[in-house]
């Protein structure tokens, strides 16, 4: 288990370890976040997390209460300022989003 940066939660990255539950063969990764403040409505943001993992437009969802939420964790990393400036990526990520928001 490690703590991870979150902005209104605790946010930790949770590996199962080998041998413990044989039968889980994919998600061996996961991500915990217990709810700590009452920035958002926690409902709603629930709500709009169940729904994009039912379409499968973000982080699978396991679990989720009015205490924390398990999910799919993705390793990832942050983009570089030459990424940001590089115009062929920005523009290759203006075009995803553009999608994402107005295709189906």
């Amino acid at each position: 288990m490690k703590r991870l940066n979150g902005n209104s939660n605790a946010v930790f990255r949770v590996k199962i370890k080998d041998g413990l539950h044989p039968q889980i063969t994919e998600n061996r990764l996961l991500l915990y976040r217990r709810y700590e403040q009452d920035i958002i409505d926690k409902q709603i943001e629930q709500a709009i997390f169940k729904a994009m993992s039912d379409l499968n437009l973000g982080p699978k969802m396991f679990f989720q209460n009015d205490k924390f939420r398990i999910e799919e964790f993705f390793e990832g990393r942050p983009i570089t300022l030459w990424e940001m400036r590089n115009p062929m990526i920005f523009g290759n990520f203006a075009g995803k989003i553009c999608d994402f928001n107005f295709n189906s």
